[in-house]
């Protein structure tokens, strides 16, 4: 049964997962991940079915014998689920024999109060799925002297390829929940495939001049949409077929959806002919007459609509939101940016780098704030620790290296060394 703590779990030393527990009463509600309710109760001081609890960090577990504190450390770092009706804050466990009950007994000295709530739905990939957000992994290119690393889980590295790419994006090319890498070994050795952090394949014997991955036609799996110099664009469609998409090139695109409607879009700089959309995987219309220097999307409002940041070179910065209307974020215009819910507060973020002279800068809730006065040599954004929070992976070029904001609160260097590129993704199957 999902959510139950089990003898070899708390031997083990670690529980990777949120534990079941019951309440005498609950409402006549659910949240997610739940998908009932056991109660004709409404009224609000009753938890729902699905409410999740979390152990606050403040707590003092050290007076509590050993396999008390994993327990306790799963509670801190996981939480508790509501899964049914039955004894106040009663956490459920495979029975077994081998349980210390006197150990277990200590249990009754926590308090409701020692708990915190908190909303797990900044998790949710899915409604009508349980699965959640798992913590995204951090892909960099140290040159070529290094190669390709990865950083698992924000912690540990390992080294994915020694030869330095042009270029590297992710995706869940095969629709199996875990990202693959696509990554562009220039005109030597191609375009090739990374897939389910295992295997190599190639997948163009020629290098591209910019790409990005779209679940277009909304099946599960990402496309990748490609600009291959003298051909236009193609797409990569479904891990299993090219298609053309249009003869012109183009060397900036980004995707998101847009309009809210089933399948990502695509929306693509072709230069002299301005920012064009490619909506629903199958129209194209044209979303600016001016050229743009760098495009991000996502959803800035929380309307459910990515909506789409554009710097016009002279112009700055401008958001084009909910597919309808253009405003102005800021006059200046800025070398890089990017996009990621820093807060889980269910809106994105946006992350502007405006230079030496101003440094790094955050518009959180329509409100602008400074990140830090040192300006960036490259930036992205993921979920590192898969608390919920997007980290902002920063790096700020020579002997600083590369660091990491994380939980919206505190600095941790990554690696002393500065990276040729990064980019983040969902890239180990985890448990």
């Amino acid at each position: 049964m999902p959510g139950l703590v089990t003898y070899e779990e708390v031997v083990s030393g670690e529980i990777k997962h949120a534990i079941r527990f019951t309440a005498p009463q609950s409402r006549r509600e659910f949240v997610w991940p739940a998908r009932h309710y056991a109660s004709s109760l409404t009224g609000s001081q009753y938890p729902r079915m699905g409410e999740r609890f979390r152990l606050k960090a403040t707590f003092d577990i050290t007076p509590y014998p050993s396999e008390v504190q994993v327990i306790l450390r799963a509670m801190k770092k996981y939480g508790i689920i509501l899964a049914d009706n039955g004894s106040a804050w009663y956490l459920s466990g495979k029975p077994d024999s081998r349980w210390n009950n006197d150990h277990l007994q200590t249990f009754g000295q926590l308090l409701g109060a020692n708990l915190e709530a908190v909303d797990a739905t900044v998790l949710m990939i899915d409604p009508n799925s349980g699965r959640a957000r798992q913590p995204q992994d951090l892909l960099v290119d140290f040159g070529p002297a290094s190669g390709i690393w990865t950083l698992y889980d924000g912690a540990a590295w390992a080294q994915l390829h020694p030869i330095s790419p042009e270029n590297m994006i992710t995706g869940d090319l095969d629709g199996n929940g875990v990202d693959d890498a696509v990554i562009d070994f220039g005109s030597v050795h191609g375009l090739w495939m990374h897939l389910n952090d295992a295997s190599w394949v190639q997948l163009h014997a020629m290098s591209p001049t910019a790409m990005v991955t779209a679940d277009l036609d909304h099946n599960g799996k990402d496309d990748v949409v490609i600009n291959f110099p003298g051909a236009g664009i193609s797409v990569w469609y479904n891990n299993t077929t090219w298609t053309k998409l249009h003869p012109f090139e183009s060397g900036l695109m980004a995707a998101g959806n847009i309009d809210g409607a089933a399948g990502d879009d695509v929306i693509i700089d072709f230069p002299g002919q301005g920012v064009w959309v490619f909506l629903n995987n199958r129209s194209w219309f044209q979303l600016h007459p001016l050229n743009a220097t760098a495009i991000v999307t996502g959803d800035l409002d929380g309307s459910g609509r990515d909506d789409v940041v554009i710097d016009f070179p002279g112009a700055g910065l401008w958001q084009f939101a909910n597919n309808a209307s253009w405003s102005r974020l800021h006059p200046l215009d800025a070398p890089r940016f990017v996009i990621g819910d820093i807060d889980r507060n269910g809106r994105d973020d946006l992350i502007v780098d405006f230079g030496a002279q101003f440094g790094i800068w955050v518009l959180r809730n329509g409100a602008w704030s400074q990140l830090h006065t040192l300006s960036s040599e490259g930036l992205a954004v993921g979920d590192l620790d898969g608390e919920g929070r997007d980290e902002i992976v920063v790096d700020f070029g020579g002997s600083l290296g590369l660091w990491a904001w994380f939980n919206n609160s505190a600095w941790k260097q990554l690696h002393p060394m500065s990276p040729k590129s990064l980019q983040t993704g969902e890239l180990k199957r985890r448990p």
